[in-house]
């Protein structure tokens, strides 16, 4: 086996990264930080069992949708996720990127552009998305079940048809 074959984690600071930001904890692997790249897994395993224990049913799951305050609370929480995986690429990029500078490798100045900008489209267009959908829907259920627009849409039907 050459040298390349037993470390190949010390030359993908990027690959790190990217796969860091998809699933926190599978960069640290990839970068060669096995311990905690675990402990981020496990970080992850408890973040979707406190998500099934929330939405176990599909009542409770819509029932949370059309709450301003829960779509509150989602929208924090996406923010929360998104400095999380934000962290956890930054994390694995600078482990793997210190393993690299000990090999020697260096990349160029058009590569780290590109790859900075494929990260944070990685990272934000999720978050950005789901924001956008949480405050379109949000001014949706506010607007239509808010009571003075309800009373106004009562006097304006009862107004139209007599």
């Amino acid at each position: 086996m050459s040298s390349s074959d037993t470390a190949p984690s010390s030359s993908k600071p990027w690959i790190a990264a990217f796969a860091s930001a998809i699933v926190p904890g599978i960069g640290q692997f990839i970068a060669g930080d096995s311990r905690r790249g675990r402990i981020l897994m496990i970080v992850n395993v408890g973040i979707l069992a406190v998500l099934f224990l929330f939405f176990r049913d599909k009542v409770t799951v819509l029932t949370h949708w059309i709450k301003p305050t829960s779509l509150t609370i989602m929208m924090v929480g996406n923010i929360l996720l998104l400095g999380y995986r934000i962290w956890a690429a930054d994390d694995a990029y600078r482990t793997a990127k210190g393993k690299q500078s000990r090999t020697g490798v260096s990349k160029s100045a058009a590569t780290l552009i590109v790859a900075t900008a494929a990260l944070s489209f990685v990272l934000l267009v999720p978050s950005v998305v789901f924001g956008y959908y949480v405050v379109v829907q949000y001014d949706l259920i506010t607007s239509v079940f808010s009571s003075s627009s309800a009373t106004t849409t009562t006097v304006a039907a009862t107004g139209d048809t007599t």
